[in-house]
C-alpha cells in the first residue's frame, strides 16, 4: 500500500501554516521509511514543490491510483464519493 500525499500547499514559495505542516509531515513519514508518493492537484508551479521536498510530485489522477491506496491531504477537494481509495483529511484550526 502506498500513501499518496497531497503537497499542493507547497506551491507557495513562502510557505507558512498548512504548507509548513505538509512539508514536515512528508519528511517525517519518509524518515520512518513509509512509501510516500507526493501528489498535487491541478496546474501550478511544480518547481516550488520540488524545492521544498527535493523530489518530483505527480499530478493527482484518481483513476490511475492503485487499489487500496491511502491519500492524505489538507484539501477538502479530495473528498469524493469514490470507494476506490481511503482518504485521510487533516483539519487545521487556524484561528
Amino acid at each position: 500500500m502506498k500513501v499518496l500525499y497531497d503537497v499542493t500547499a507547497l506551491l507557495n514559495p513562502h510557505i507558512t501554516g498548512v504548507g509548513m505542516y505538509t512539508r514536515n509531515l512528508y519528511r517525517g513519514l519518509r524518515g520512518l521509511g513509509i512509501d510516500v508518493n507526493p501528489i498535487y492537484m491541478g496546474k501550478g508551479k511544480v518547481q516550488n514543490i520540488e524545492a521544498h521536498l527535493n523530489t518530483t510530485p505527480k499530478v493527482f489522477r484518481s483513476m490511475f491510483m492503485p487499489k487500496n491506496s491511502v491519500i492524505h491531504g489538507t484539501d477538502v477537494n479530495m473528498i469524493s464519493d469514490s470507494p476506490k481509495f481511503k482518504k485521510v483529511i487533516t483539519v487545521h484550526d487556524m484561528s
